[in-house]
């Protein structure tokens, strides 16, 4: 039975890893559906040109640009879409056997290849924290079985839960690499400028979360993602450092035993994974671990290199949408981090202020929203719609604080 793959994120780093998959798959290699990109036209038209998809979603303000650099053939051949409706109906009749959906996209925007993984029953890989995030705050109907995680930490618990006994579980520990924060001095913190901070020490990762984790926002994404994607009361969450990125997850027991996911930081490898659980093979070989690799040290200490972690996780509230209120939040100050109108320490100062008068302060608007939201359900169509609406009101309320 052929497979079938749309790849949302098509031209970002999860894209470029699941391609190069892809591309060293010798029997069984499956069929590009649909590839989703952003902004990068010239990117897309290339991939469409060696893929071949059947469709090629992207912004409406970019579609007749992306439409001129396809060649003639291809223009015959793929449509080009970009409305909620016509992805929907691109998706309305598709065998839910035969599909995938690797959602790869940064942001909000996740939430579209999230929200029709869930409406049509498709199975997904996903790396975008932030649709999980929304699915466990605004829905009442997440079905965590049509999810396979990709981000490393979650990926790591994924691999190590069948193992133990969830009535076993004592704590689950995620790890943070600690950024270009870790260790340092406030005075060298604030030297910190945007080129520092885009450079991972480990990973190869987009702009956006290689600062989210300096900052400590993707350690809070992922407590969040913890708790929707395995049910683990938040109580059980631990959040530790290891500099190196070696260990991505550990399990202990009630009897004190340790189960420890331990991998060189290289996102094919979740990627390979899932492949693997539906039945595909790629040649790809991950580098082995040497001992002395594998000389690391944990620390639990966070509150120097990430200011944020301890008031947000003592202080999150699913039913506050408080995991909603970060990503919005945390979306405007990237916006001015990256357009150079406030300094990376001054982007740590505003998420730490902020989320202070979020918790303590709340406004009438804010509880407002609180008491008029109903929890939206992924089989009704029009949730799409509101969960855009509802960010909409949050940006509002997030403006007043900025």
């Amino acid at each position: 039975m052929n497979k079938y793959f749309s790849l949302f994120g098509a031209t970002g780093s999860i894209g470029d890893f699941t391609l190069h998959v892809i591309d060293n798959i010798k029997e069984g290699k499956p069929d590009i559906f649909l590839l989703s990109g952003n902004l990068q036209t010239e990117k897309l038209a290339i991939l469409a040109k060696k893929y071949n998809p059947e469709f090629l979603h992207i912004p409406e303000k970019k579609k007749d640009e992306l439409y001129r650099l396809l060649d003639d053939n291809l223009k015959k051949r793929i449509n080009i879409i970009s409305s909620f409706d016509e992805i929907y109906e691109a998706y309305h009749n598709v065998n839910i056997w035969e599909h995938y959906i690797i959602n790869g996209v940064i942001g909000t925007g996740g939430m579209l290849p999230s929200f029709l993984s869930q409406h049509f029953n498709i199975k997904s890989a996903i790396a975008n924290k932030e649709s999980v995030i929304l699915s466990h705050e605004l829905f009442e109907d997440l079905d965590t079985s049509l999810i396979y995680p990709l981000d490393s930490e979650q990926h790591g618990i994924y691999k190590i839960l069948p193992f133990i006994k969830k009535e076993e579980i004592e704590n689950i520990y995620i790890t943070a690499s600690g950024g270009k924060a870790y260790k340092k001095t406030d005075g060298e913190i604030s030297s910190l400028n945007l080129d520092d901070v885009v450079k991972h020490p480990n990973w190869k990762m987009g702009k956006r979360i290689t600062v989210d984790s300096s900052t400590g926002v993707n350690k809070a994404y992922e407590y969040i993602e913890t708790q929707a994607l395995f049910n683990i009361p938040k109580e059980k969450i631990r959040i530790v450092i290891d500099q190196k990125s070696l260990i991505h997850a550990i399990i202990q027991d009630k009897k004190n035993n340790y189960y420890f996911t331990v991998s060189t930081p290289d996102m094919h490898l979740p990627i390979l994974s899932f492949f693997e659980s539906i039945g595909i093979y790629s040649q790809i070989k991950i580098a082995p671990l040497s001992f002395v690799d594998f000389q690391v040290q944990l620390t639990d200490i966070l509150s120097k290199s990430y200011p944020i972690l301890g008031p947000f996780i003592n202080n999150y509230d699913r039913s506050l949408f408080a995991g909603t209120f970060l990503i919005v939040l945390n979306n405007r100050l990237l916006d001015s981090f990256f357009d150079y109108k406030i300094s990376f320490s001054e982007l740590r100062d505003k998420l730490c202020q902020i989320l202070q008068i979020l918790f303590q302060d709340r406004d009438d608007i804010y509880q407002s929203l609180f008491k008029n939201f109903n929890k939206l359900s992924f089989k009704d169509k029009d949730s799409y719609i509101k969960i855009n609406e509802f960010l909409d009101i949050m940006n509002k309320i997030v403006e007043k604080f900025v």
